[in-house]
């Protein structure tokens, strides 16, 4: 038999009824699932996650989605950068030495008795380290721009971000179904990729200036 087809007005209805109604999550293939509930079979998704473990982790993957669009913008600037000064591209110099020079002492460079390309060179390698350092020191944009008392409150709450691809890894697998369920955990975790979010913003505005 053929389906009727539902009028319009009941479709847009019911879509935007879908948000409304209830928190939703997409995070899996079983989903999606819709909390409309406090207590019983609506009161949590497929997976077992209550109302405020999705809305965390939607918001905390929100930031992941925002942490990498920013920062691989900013990889491709440092890039080009590079490619520049080794000499690999006669499209692009640099054009402000003095800012330059303030970024790499911002950072904790030497400038001294360097020449414009060496320097940047060493610029952008430094930066490249901040998308994907190993090691557990953390991001070198981040600590050079904050004040102490942002630094302490940040190693406080353990939220430093170690490299920037990190973060935003750590925060989809933190965020997976089966994973964390606890939605403070899970906050700081976005706290964390947020900051991560920060640093490749503030390489993309230092590189591109």
């Amino acid at each position: 038999a053929r389906q009727e087809l539902l009028p319009l007005d009941d479709v847009l209805a019911r879509a935007h009824a879908f948000g409304y109604e209830g928190v939703c999550c997409r995070i899996c293939i079983q989903g999606p699932c819709r909390v409309k509930g406090l207590e019983g079979d609506k009161s949590k998704g497929i997976c077992g996650a209550r109302d405020y473990t999705i809305v965390a982790r939607n918001i905390a993957r929100a930031a992941a989605g925002g942490a990498s669009a920013h920062s691989d913008h900013g990889r491709e600037i440092v890039y080009t950068m590079l490619a520049a000064v080794r000499g690999e591209t006669g499209d692009f110099k640099v054009k402000d030495e003095d800012k330059l020079r303030r970024v790499a002492a911002n950072v904790g460079i030497t400038v001294e008795g360097k020449d414009t390309n060496a320097l940047a060179e060493e610029v952008a390698l430094a930066a490249l380290n901040d998308f994907g350092n190993i090691t557990s020191e953390p991001c070198r944009w981040l600590t050079s721009y904050i004040t102490e008392g942002r630094k302490q409150k940040f190693e406080d709450c353990a939220i430093y971000p170690t490299s920037i691809d990190r973060a935003v890894v750590s925060m989809l697998h933190q965020t997976h179904m089966g994973v964390d369920a606890d939605p403070v955990n899970i906050i700081f975790g976005a706290l964390k990729t947020a900051l991560g979010d920060y640093t490749g913003m503030h390489i993309s505005t230092d590189i591109s200036d």
